[in-house]
């Protein structure tokens, strides 16, 4: 801007001086004069160009070279490694010890449709720009599915390759399932979410969960475990384990049970798990827990088909008691009538003999009379021979 000022008041100068010089030089002089004049004027601003784009590129220069020299010390910082960068070599070693331990991988594995319902198997392919899966037959593959677990994404299964192609596998699971995971494993391979198999099962370390928030581990860890992978770290507890508990010494390392007495710091520890292991035993403790329910559902069927028939025996004893409380009913009735009849019987009796009695007593009389009356006919004399009988020897059934 100031260069464009500048030369327009140059111009104007140049103009004026012309117009000025016009009236006692030659034109040619004029033109001449003003010509130069203009020609330094160009020339001084095509220098100030030059110097202004060569200080330009100077400067560039200089951030280049600080530039360059800033890549170069941090291409041998990568090189040899630092303080705050390790080298590749590094990390190369890190990134081998990384796959030894987790083991090859296979991403965005898909479904190619459900599984059987008999067998369970389900065929699994990759894209056709993918890497060639080399699997063998026989070969046990953990599968994973892909995605963000507190958005439902999980563990799907250990399964076996019963057939094997480049980019294809037949799979078969090797542990029993139970319903929760069955509806899981036909939802995900029916819907054709991706899956990541894995040739080991992920191992359990301290790392894996330490830049989570204890909001996100709430957000993907079961509510019985969650605590304490929350507490992993921090201060420990009067109740907690003696083999959850860790000493740090003074500069921040861990140290061994024998220095405990020593430590500057006790910080709480959770335990690592056998992500396998644990899986086996659950499914183990699941088949456990499947046939004593079998076994329990046997027992109260047959429970229920002995209550259904203690039900139905108690029904025929209650219409039997029901019966012979009917039959008690007509036993007590007919006992009374006998009762009854028995008195009544028992009162004819007494009076039959009451008159028995009477009737043998006015018979004796009678017997007497008729022997006095006898006595008298005969005479005196037989009767002092003949003696009147006894008593006794009168029939007592005579009337």
């Amino acid at each position: 801007m100031i260069g464009l000022i500048v030369v327009v008041v140059v111009l104007i100068a140049t103009i004026v001086l012309a117009i000025f010089a016009s009236k006692v030089w030659h034109w040619a002089h004029v033109l001449v004069v003003a010509g130069l004049v203009l020609a330094t004027v160009g020339y001084s601003n095509l220098g100030y160009r030059v110097l202004e784009n060569k200080a330009k590129y100077q400067r560039a220069e200089a951030n280049s070279l600080k530039q360059l020299e800033n890549v170069e010390r941090q291409i041998e910082a990568i090189d040899r490694g630092s303080d705050s960068t390790p080298s590749l070599g590094d990390l190369e070693f890190q990134l081998r010890m990384v796959n030894r331990v987790r083991g090859r991988l296979w991403e965005d594995v898909r479904a190619l449709g459900a599984p059987n319902n008999d067998t369970l198997m389900v065929t699994v392919g990759v894209a056709e720009d993918a890497p060639p899966m080399n699997v063998s037959e026989g070969a046990i593959l953990y599968a994973f599915e892909r995605g963000d677990p507190s958005q439902g994404a999980s563990y799907i299964g250990e399964f076996r390759v019963v057939q094997a192609a480049p980019r294809q596998l037949q799979l078969e699971p090797v542990l029993q399932m139970h319903n929760a995971d069955l509806d899981r494993y036909f939802n995900s391979a029916a819907e054709g979410r991706p899956w990541t198999l894995h040739e080991t099962m992920p191992v359990d370390n301290y790392e894996m969960f330490a830049d989570l928030t204890d909001e996100q581990l709430q957000a993907i860890l079961p509510e019985g475990s969650v605590e304490e992978y929350v507490r992993h770290g921090g201060p420990t507890q009067p109740d907690d384990d003696p083999r959850r508990i860790m000493g740090i010494d003074a500069d921040g390392k861990l140290v061994g049970p024998e220095s405990m007495d020593t430590a500057q710091q006790k910080i709480y520890f959770r335990q690592l798990r056998d992500y396998a292991f644990e899986f086996q035993e659950q499914a183990k403790r699941q088949r456990e827990l499947r046939s004593e329910g079998l076994a329990m559902q046997s027992n109260l069927k047959q429970m229920q088909a002995a209550l259904d028939g203690a039900k139905k025996h108690g029904e025929f004893r209650n219409e039997e008691q029901r019966k012979l409380k009917h039959d008690l009913a007509g036993v007590q009735r007919d006992l009374k009538t006998i009762t009854d009849h028995l008195a009544a019987v028992q009162r004819q009796a007494d009076r039959a003999k009451q008159l028995l009695t009477q009737t043998l007593a006015a018979n004796v009389s009678t017997a007497q009379r008729l022997a006095s009356v006898q006595a008298a006919l005969i005479g005196a004399s037989d009767l002092d021979s003949n003696p009147t009988p006894a008593r006794g020897a009168i029939d007592s059934h005579a009337l």
